[in-house]
């Protein structure tokens, strides 16, 4: 609490932002119960509208050609162990946790 409060002050930031956490086993449980609405949801906005048709990669590196391409060519470069560290706000609600936690077992099951 005082290192977020520290950095908050340091940067102008709401310490608020700096509150992660992970999807817990319950969120995978969730997103099980989640019915065809919840997921296909007519009103919510498409990517498109919520990035502006931007990339998530922007600026003097997007234009690179060698950039552009996807993927590790450096085994050295792949996370140890084949996981990803990440952390997600802990300002989602439930729903929206369900909905993150069935996108990652989506991306696992292609493996």
């Amino acid at each position: 609490m005082v290192l977020e409060l520290f950095i908050s002050c340091l940067t102008d930031i709401n310490a608020y932002v700096l509150e992660s956490t992970a999807l817990t086993e319950f969120d995978f449980e969730n997103a099980e119960l989640l019915t065809k609405d919840e997921l296909y949801n007519p009103n919510a906005l498409s990517l498109e509208e919520v990035n502006k048709h931007r990339s998530d990669i922007r600026g003097p590196i997007a234009s690179k050609r060698r950039f552009r391409r996807n993927g590790i060519n450096k085994p050295a470069k792949l996370w140890p162990g084949g996981k990803i560290p990440y952390s997600i706000s802990s300002h989602y609600t439930n729903l929206e946790r369900a909905l993150l936690a069935r996108a990652i077992k989506q991306v696992i099951s292609i493996k």
